[in-house]
């Protein structure tokens, strides 16, 4: 029972299923407004078809008494509660904030945006074993509820309006702000028109403190005090808030991503949120440890027993693979170096020199079975003979670096040369499958130290395979904010319509015909016939003026190659 109505739970009498059916105090009809609020909650919840989102079957009125709204009957328990019991494991929390963030985006898509994410609006459900195995080892299902101050384009959802005035009406008073305070964006002080789509990912960013940190980043009570901290306060680190947890630092880089003041700071859309949520589990499943003391990179080991992340973690400790000599001698033999790095991915990094069977590398993620507990693992080996010793100190040193490092350090500017580059996005490649420690200090390097062809190097992995793990470790430099803004406007505009979602691409167009290039002109072309079907792909414009007007710009600037 609450204060506008009531919620029972029905059952279908045809198809005996239970439902939940949210009925209006009949005095609610008075208040035509609210009764037009429930109406647009019943309309979110019937077009978003999504299994993260409750759905809603019917919509009508009694006869002569309330109105009602069935929805899906949810058995769980709400995501409020959980957090009262304390910290959540960080895979856990990653995993609810998932589910939730693709359910924000199929909202998104629609134009809906929720307006009121908390955590008593979550349901967690426990799922049978047949819909983890369905949903790929989730073992628990995130359900987001009441659209009830949803912002929601009718007028946009059907081509039937009984009221089309009533259906394009903005349903909230100019300066009415509404919502919860806790986890308003600071936006929403210029008022409800103001609110979008990323201030769900605002909202989502507080919540997923709350799932680390057992508290909200902000003290304040009183309304006013917290909202004024939500606009002008930076939410603390989790180890200002709260000492007894330990938050790896790429997971809270995405938190503070998502706190972020200005809206144009945060994840552009869910399917970056998403992506940047599985790179930080990818990390995790690839090192076997959680923690991870620098932002957004896995650290790399300094003595040959130190263990992956903090000490303290309580994961698995992996051992460094050896230092190998290489095959080659010459720095500036780049054609000889590519090809030599591609040969020693594909044998497991095992030096071209040949040592006992007893010498070789453990793999990745091995412990010693009898090593004490909380010890690191060991492993003897022995550096392989090559076909000649370094001939100065300088190579010696260098004989002990990630071989792609010792090609980009070997003469500036490495990359202006095309063989170079080449062999450095295939090498790379290699390595985010075999080796993801030694890629993650590749791209270390060109996202902060090769400059602007760093950049383009970046860029040319993401487009050439956008699924691969190459990719994915790329992303995760170019979603922060401090690596894309070094990048130039036409590199800029094309990682960002590359990683737009398709309904907000359209936004991106006037910007693209003048700043964007070839790069630009790829993605946007492939938007249009015959290059894509319309109707097989959301991203498919049989006719769009500003995506025609952006493609005939960038042509008109651009020379053909």
């Amino acid at each position: 029972m609450g204060a506008m109505g009531a919620v029972y739970k029905g059952e279908h009498l045809l198809m005996r299923k239970h439902v939940a059916i949210k009925v209006l105090h009949p005095e609610i009809e008075d208040f035509p407004e609210l009764v037009a609020r429930f109406e647009r909650e019943a309309i979110a919840g019937a077009h978003v078809n999504h299994p993260n989102v409750a759905s809603a079957s019917d919509f009508g009125k009694f006869d002569g008494d309330s109105y009602f709204l069935v929805l899906e009957y949810i058995e769980g328990t709400t995501l409020s509660d959980i957090i009262k019991q304390g910290p959540l494991e960080p895979l856990r929390a990653v995993n609810i904030a998932k589910q939730l963030a693709a359910a924000l985006g199929a909202a998104h898509l629609r134009g809906i945006v929720h307006r009121d994410v908390k955590p008593k609006n979550i349901m967690i459900c426990e799922p049978s074993i047949l819909d983890t195995s369905a949903r790929g080892g989730d073992d628990e299902i995130v359900k987001l509820i009441d659209f009830g101050l949803a912002k929601v384009p009718v007028e946009k959802l059907s081509t039937v309006a009984r009221d089309p005035s009533a259906d394009g009406r903005d349903l909230t008073n100019a300066g009415v702000v509404m919502g919860t305070v806790a986890y308003m964006a600071p936006e929403t002080a210029l008022g409800m028109g103001a609110v979008g789509p990323r201030a769900d990912f605002y909202s989502l960013g507080i919540i997923l403190y709350e799932m680390l940190a057992s508290m909200h980043p902000f003290d304040a009570v009183e309304p006013q005090k917290l909202f004024a901290a939500h606009c002008s306060l930076p939410p603390p680190t989790f180890a200002e808030r709260n000492k007894s947890i330990s938050v790896p630092a790429d997971l809270e880089a995405i938190v503070m991503r998502l706190l972020q003041k200005d809206p144009s700071n945060r994840y552009p859309d869910a399917d970056s949120l998403v992506a940047a949520i599985d790179a930080f589990k990818m990390r995790v499943a690839l090192h076997g440890t959680v923690s991870l003391k620098r932002p957004d990179l896995p650290p790399r080991a300094k003595a040959e027993n130190e263990p992956t992340g903090s000490s303290g973690s309580g994961g698995l400790y992996i051992p460094k693979r050896p230092s190998q000599s290489r095959a080659f001698q010459g720095p500036y033999v780049w054609i000889a170096c590519g090809i030599a790095l591609l040969a020693a991915v594909a044998i497991g990094f095992y030096a071209l020199g040949r040592g006992t069977a007893s010498e070789q590398p453990a793999k990745s993620g091995h412990v010693d079975s009898e090593a004490p507990s909380g010890a690191p693992s060991t492993v003897k080996t022995q550096a392989p003979k090559t076909s000649a010793p370094p001939t100065t100190a300088a190579a010696t040193t260098a004989s002990a670096e990630n071989p792609l490092l010792q090609v980009l350090h070997a003469k500036p500017d490495p990359l202006a040369d095309a063989s170079v580059r080449s062999e450095t996005i295939k090498g790379v490649s290699a390595l985010a499958e075999n080796d993801p420690k030694q890629a993650a200090a590749v791209f270390d390097e060109l996202s902060s130290k090769q400059g602007e062809a760093g950049l383009e190097v970046l860029y040319e992995i993401v487009a050439a395979n956008e699924t691969s793990k190459a990719a994915l470790m790329a992303r995760q430099y170019f979603d922060q904010p401090a690596v894309l803004a070094k990048a130039s406007a036409p590199l800029k505009i094309a990682y960002e319509l590359r990683r737009a979602a398709c309904a907000r691409r359209s936004f991106l167009f006037g910007r693209a015909g003048q700043e964007g290039d070839a790069r630009a002109l790829a993605v946007l072309t492939s938007m249009m016939p015959p290059e894509c079907q319309p109707g097989a792909s959301p991203c498919c414009f049989k006719q769009h003026g500003d995506l025609e007007k952006a493609i005939a710009d960038i042509k008109a600037r651009v020379p053909a190659p």
